[in-house]
């Protein structure tokens, strides 16, 4: 009878052990579901498509969205080279920085894709087709974008006939809370020098939002015997105020001056 005993007596105190050890699985168990229920999960909310803001999953149209998150995990500020990731999108560049490049989308002619800010047209005067089309190189991001949305197919109806290939609207950050900035350098060979910054403040209420950029290089020869020089400069200026829950207003202010031209000859 001993041996028995003994034996029921290990077999408890191994019950015990195993129901010991478990103790904290199970708690581990029910804080994670409790984190699950308080968990809020925010919907990616487009505009291109529509105007209006709907919710991403209930879009008709074939719509690509990249974060601002995304641009600050890889450190690609040049958004051209961000939207060349995405499907139906291709980006060709001639050169380096500074030099002429182009996107179609869905294979459409580059004067067909439109782009816009804060859903803005943006609009080259001086082309004859009043598109962007010549100063995409110059579309340098910074910090204080929230989203890219890339619509993709023929949309003239809603957007006009230059967006029969797409529309690309650049849309910054504008729930803003109390103040902050930022300073970005980059250094590179050929003299290479980018800078941007951003400074901001926000409450419930409204925001302003400015973010001042500069680039220059003196270039790559490209295997010829002269480089090339390119300087860039402008800002974006953002602001909003919203009166009631149904009327807000909103103030957006871009400007841009490059200079692109082929180095001085040495002698």
């Amino acid at each position: 009878m001993k041996p028995l005993k003994f034996m029921l007596y290990q077999g408890f105190l191994l019950i015990c052990l195993l129901f010991i050890m478990g103790l904290p699985a199970i708690a581990n168990e029910n804080n994670n579901n409790k984190k699950k229920e308080n968990m809020v999960t925010f919907e990616t909310v487009v505009v291109t498509g529509t105007k209006t803001e709907i919710p991403l999953d209930q879009s008709t149209k074939s719509i690509n969205v990249i974060m601002g998150e995304e641009l600050l995990e890889k450190q690609q500020f040049f958004l051209p080279e961000l939207i060349d990731n995405q499907p139906g999108v291709y980006l060709k560049r001639n050169g380096g920085i500074g030099q002429f490049s182009t996107i179609s989308i869905r294979g459409a002619g580059t004067q067909h894709t439109m782009f816009q800010y804060n859903g803005m047209p943006l609009r080259d005067i001086a082309d004859t087709q009043s598109t962007l089309q010549f100063f995409i190189e110059d579309m340098f991001a910074s910090s204080s974008v929230d989203r890219v949305e890339i619509l993709k197919g023929t949309n003239s109806t809603l957007h006009g006939s230059q967006a029969m290939g797409g529309v690309i609207n650049i849309i910054p950050v504008q729930n803003k809370d109390g103040f902050s900035g930022q300073w970005r350098n980059e250094f590179g060979p050929n003299n290479t020098y980018i800078t941007q910054g951003n400074i901001s403040y926000g409450n419930n209420k409204g925001y302003i939002d400015f973010s001042p950029s500069y680039i220059k290089t003196d270039g790559e020869t490209n295997g010829g015997p002269h480089g090339y020089y390119y300087d860039s400069k402008g800002f974006t200026l953002g602001a909003g105020y919203d009166f009631t829950d149904a009327t807000s207003l909103q103030f957006t202010a871009l400007a841009s001056d490059s200079d692109l031209a082929l180095g001085a000859v040495m002698k």
